[in-house]
């Protein structure tokens, strides 16, 4: 993931058996998903559910920052 926007995250430290065994439950359309939502959000927040070890429901809430009008 070379995303300039999501240089920031860091991943909590797995054993490498954990990894692996995360890296194929995964599938591709899971992570697509996430990086989608992820895409362009400027301002709110991506809510990730996870049941039994798998994304079950993504929830995007995006703020709207308006610029305040002149004042006189």
């Amino acid at each position: 993931m070379s995303d300039p926007q999501l240089k920031h995250l860091k991943a909590m430290p797995m054993s490498e058996s954990d990894t692996a065994e995360r890296q194929t439950s995964q599938p591709a359309g899971t992570v697509a998903a996430i990086l989608a939502a992820l895409s362009g959000l400027r301002f709110g927040q991506l809510t990730i559910k996870v049941q039994d070890g798998r994304v079950v429901q993504i929830e995007r809430t995006e703020k709207q920052r308006l610029n305040d009008p002149p004042r006189r």
